[in-house]
């Protein structure tokens, strides 16, 4: 809230004072790797999920026309 602007002002001041800039980009830093890392191991395993997923279903798609029987 608006009220509490000059407490929270407060407490980041304090935080950096005790942890120090470079601590604190390295936190920043390593949070940002870890996203990385997820995002890329996601992306593997969906990647994953979409190739057994087409080989399973290649053929339903692969040969599904309208196809109607005509007489001659």
């Amino acid at each position: 809230m608006s009220t509490q602007l000059d407490e929270l002002k407060k407490c980041i001041e304090e935080f950096a004072s005790f942890y120090g800039d470079e601590l604190i980009k390295k936190f920043k830093q390593n949070g940002l790797d870890a996203m990385k890392a997820r995002m890329k191991r996601l992306n593997a395993i969906d990647k994953i999920r979409n190739e057994k997923y087409r080989e399973e279903n290649q053929e339903r798609y692969q040969y599904r026309r309208n196809q109607k029987c005509t007489m001659i």
